[in-house]
């Protein structure tokens, strides 16, 4: 997770700091922030967020550079609630999201690269 936080085709998109800002796959959208802190001194980490058509939010945060930690959003509500493995249906939609973000980031990573 971190290789792809710090590659230069994603800090190039972070960098345009537009609203909705990520890469669309046609029914998600991927979007990141980079590790920083904010204006009132509180360190946020870096994370992935993928968006779905109906609203969800799957949040994946990266702590101490090597620890990811899962988080759940449903739609029209504010606020992370923890994804633990309690919560199997939720845990396992995770799993696929981010099983089918990695082959498509890689992709728009290679395509930037060469472009």
């Amino acid at each position: 997770m971190q290789d792809i936080l710090q590659h230069a085709v994603v800090q190039k998109l972070y960098l345009e700091e537009e609203e909705n800002d990520g890469f669309w796959d046609g029914s998600k959208c991927y979007s990141f922030r980079q590790a920083h802190t904010d204006e009132v001194g509180d360190l946020l980490p870096g994370q992935i967020e993928i968006k779905t058509l109906d609203g969800v939010y799957y949040f994946y945060t990266l702590g101490n550079g090597t620890y990811v930690s899962r988080y759940y959003q449903p739609p029209d509500q504010y606020g992370k609630q923890d994804l633990s493995f309690l919560n199997l249906r939720r845990w396992e939609a995770s799993e696929r999201y981010f099983t089918r973000f990695k082959p498509f980031i890689d992709q728009r990573i290679e395509a930037g690269v060469n472009s």
